[in-house]
């Protein structure tokens, strides 16, 4: 799964739609102009942190920003709790167990190592945003909603 062409595509629309440029944009989300530059030219994507930092500026949608919804709709500005609590929360609405979720997530052909698991949900690692896609696509709801913006 390459999200990354979406991701720098909407992105983009949404700085020009802004009047932002990439050095005002950092200044205003603290992250390092270079990072921008680097999503701008899809050659990497962002943490989890600075994810969630872009999506809350524009108040967008997170799957939408990934280009895995067409519909962009507008979520709270406010930074999301840690992702060990909202992973858990997750978790608990799908009535799964971290063993049972694993069990699931094979069902569906995406693996996660037990660490892995145990560390976000022990708050030791947030996942990369490959994985949260692969957590939202298990547990079958919008990132909006696995990162508490909803």
């Amino acid at each position: 799964m390459d999200f990354t062409n979406d991701f720098s595509d909407n992105l983009a629309t949404l700085m020009f739609d802004n009047d932002l440029t990439v050095n005002s944009f950092a200044g205003i989300i603290d992250i390092d102009n270079s990072l921008i530059h680097k999503y701008l030219r899809k050659e990497t994507v962002p943490s989890v942190k600075n994810f969630l930092k872009i999506a809350c500026y524009f108040r967008c949608s997170a799957d939408f920003l990934l280009g895995l919804s067409t519909q962009n709709y507008k979520v709270s500005d406010k930074l999301s709790p840690p992702f060990s609590v909202c992973f858990e929360n997750a978790l608990k609405f799908a009535n799964l167990n971290r063993y049972r979720f694993r069990k699931l997530a094979a069902q569906k052909e995406i693996s996660f190592s037990k660490q892995s698991v145990d560390d976000w949900f022990h708050g030791k690692h947030e996942p990369n945003i490959y994985n949260v896609i692969n957590i939202a696509k298990v547990l079958n709801i919008s990132i909006d909603v696995l990162f508490c913006r909803e």
